[in-house]
């Protein structure tokens, strides 16, 4: 039971223990601040750790990737360029088996040529009629012949009329107009396509029946030299071509390339299972001293600061039940504690409770 009978005695007693607590609550405060400032970097440091982990790992590990990456490339450009040369020697052989296999056509083309200019010559005939388009306007045998002839004659008796029509009027062209340039382009055009042919197809027909024969016979030399080289093309029989030795240098550098793959996976495999944990165990070599150190400071503080959390509940709950009754849990501080000492003793207040009351 508290003595009340000396109130100053007793708010004495309530100040004393009061600043008691407040000097441990200061001292917690200030233990607080420095458990978390450890507690920060503590997790900075295994954080700095870890990071210096990876970076090294990963470095450590390009590093190995790099440089057979590198051996990798180097095969790879070695094959490529065996394989531009290889390419290079098949594709002369196949040109050479080409002209082997269509040289007969081709020399019978030569000849037919020279013997059909002759014949040409020799009828008084211009060589300007000596050609493809002469024969497909005048006597088309062949499909594309036939072709070029037809598209020849919808270009002037049909395109050139419109193209005629559509740059002299902007507007609706009168279709007497119309009648009139369709009619001109015929008999322009007609007339000399009549006037060539009566003059050369008609006076000349045993003469270009002869030529027309030897250009049937072109025709079918040249299908025959696009048959053979197409058949050539296709033939994956490369045995023809002696590339036996670029193919051995491909062997080889594949083999190489597959060898230095396997070492490479070798490499890795061996790294990440031995050479990683190595690494990484020399950095927490390096660390092991000030990470126990740094441990151990904020274990110590973990301590001191349960000891005197404790401590400042302990005589937190003794004040607030030695005093808090008579003065109130919330004037419990040494500064209100003071205002009521000096109100007692200057007569201002009569008791404790009416101190109380007033600070």
């Amino acid at each position: 039971m508290a003595d009340l009978s000396n109130p100053i005695n007793f708010l004495s007693k309530a100040l004393e223990e009061t600043l008691v607590l407040e000097n441990e609550k200061a001292k917690l405060a200030e233990l607080t601040d420095k458990k978390n400032l450890a507690e920060k970097n503590l997790t900075i440091l295994k954080k700095d750790i870890s990071r210096e982990k990876e970076k090294t790992v990963k470095s450590r590990r390009e590093d190995i990737e790099d440089s057979f990456d590198k051996q990798i490339k180097s095969i790879e450009s070695d094959i490529r360029t065996v394989n531009e040369k290889r390419s290079k020697a098949r594709n002369s052989g196949v040109k050479s088996r080409i002209d082997e296999h269509t040289k007969t056509y081709k020399d019978d083309i030569k000849n037919i040529r020279g013997l059909i200019k002759e014949k040409f010559k020799k009828a008084g005939l211009s060589q300007i009629y000596n050609n493809k388009f002469f024969f497909s306007l005048y006597m088309p045998h062949s499909v594309g012949e036939w072709t070029t002839a037809i598209i020849t004659f919808l270009i002037v008796f049909c395109l050139v009329p419109i193209i005629i029509i559509n740059m002299q009027f902007t507007e609706k062209t009168p279709s007497f107009y119309s009648i009139l340039v369709y009619t001109l382009d015929i008999l322009v055009f007609g007339s000399i396509y009549v006037f060539i042919g009566n003059k050369v197809r008609i006076k000349h027909n045993d003469t270009l029946k002869s030529c027309r024969e030897l250009m049937d016979q072109i025709n079918k030399d040249k299908k025959s030299i696009k048959k053979v080289t197409r058949q050539i093309r296709r033939d994956k029989d490369d045995s023809l071509y002696d590339l036996g030795a670029f193919d051995d240098e491909l062997t080889q550098h594949r083999q190489k390339c597959e060898t230095v793959n396997i070492q490479k996976d070798e490499a890795l495999n061996k790294f990440d299972a031995v050479t990683k944990q190595v690494l990484m165990d020399e950095i927490d070599s390096r660390y092991i001293d000030e990470l126990a150190n740094r441990t151990a400071q904020l274990e110590q503080l973990k301590l001191d600061f349960k000891s005197l959390s404790d401590s400042v509940e302990e005589k937190t709950l003794y004040v607030n039940d030695q005093y808090g009754q008579y003065i109130g849990v919330s004037n419990i501080s040494s500064e209100k504690i003071r205002q009521m000492i000096e109100m007692i003793r200057n007569k201002e207040a009569g008791s404790i409770s009416e101190a109380a009351s007033r600070v």
